[in-house]
């Protein structure tokens, strides 16, 4: 159990600090939730302790990412909604200094979306995920095993650790 959570803590830490921008802005809120259940899982295996303090701190910054998000939706979603517009610097100064990035990751990103002419609907709202650890990733990470399967399409015994260490829950 405990290594399926710090298997799963490091999924949601990457999740939360190496997504692209448009991603954080509209889905952050529900990395941020699995990161914080994840914790508080671990937290209480552990016997800590009160984990209040910790969800307090997580959820004020769950709060204020939701306010940052919308002010970056209306920033970026102009230009997916409007794929001839120019993009321009000034335009993008809120999400540029939110998510302390380049101009230019942000201009790729957006021209990624319009490149797949994804619907600008899907930029106007925040995704207000409900979070509950029990029916949404342990289900496929305990019931999804699949390394025997693995293990038999890899051939050496060291593909066999790099996978089982790297890979596997």
């Amino acid at each position: 159990m405990m290594h399926n959570l710090v298997f799963l803590l490091a999924s949601k830490a990457q999740q939360v600090f190496t997504s692209h921008v448009i991603h954080t802005i509209i889905d952050q809120n529900w990395d941020l939730k699995g990161l914080k259940m994840v914790l508080v899982r671990i937290f209480k295996i552990m016997g800590v302790g009160s984990s209040e303090p910790l969800v307090k701190v997580i959820d004020e910054h769950i709060k204020l990412q939701n306010h940052q998000s919308s002010a970056c939706i209306k920033a970026i979603g102009q230009f997916i909604r409007n794929p001839k517009k120019k993009i321009q610097e000034d335009d993008l100064a809120n999400p540029t200094h939110v998510y302390e990035c380049e101009f230019n990751f942000i201009v790729e990103d957006i021209e990624r979306f319009r490149a797949q002419r994804i619907k600008y609907e899907c930029f106007q709202v925040l995704h207000p995920w409900a979070y509950d650890l029990d029916n949404v990733d342990f289900k496929y990470i305990l019931n999804n095993n699949l390394t025997e399967k693995v293990c038999r399409q890899l051939r050496t015994q060291n593909a066999q650790v790099f996978w089982l260490s790297f890979f596997k829950s």
